[in-house]
């Protein structure tokens, strides 16, 4: 859900871009003053920079949850039980065992 929601947001970042290239284009043709150009930059500009924080934050938590989901794997690796050697009897010793002759290992 994070990575669509990243992907969008570039999407909207990009045509942002585009629309800031388009008027820096053709800012030489429009019948506005320099302080209203410079508003509208500064309103396009100061979209892309919040549109950047958002991306980093969510950036941000999905490499959170990559590395606590690595490190969940890691430290449940690291947890497994060693299953202890099973001490076979020799042969002589289950002989005997089967025989009733005494407690022999």
């Amino acid at each position: 859900m994070l990575v669509a929601e990243i992907k969008e947001m570039e999407s909207t970042r990009t045509q942002f871009l585009k629309t800031l290239g388009d008027f820096e284009e053709h800012a030489d043709d429009e019948d506005l003053s320099f302080t209203e150009k410079t508003q509208f930059r500064m309103k396009l500009q100061s979209q892309i920079l919040s549109l950047d924080k958002s991306l980093m934050a969510k950036r941000k938590m999905v490499l959170d949850i990559s590395k606590e989901n690595i490190m969940t794997i890691q430290s449940a690796l690291r947890s497994i039980p060693k299953t202890p050697e099973n001490q076979e009897q020799s042969l002589m010793a289950s002989f005997l065992n089967k025989r009733g002759v005494g407690n022999a290992t």
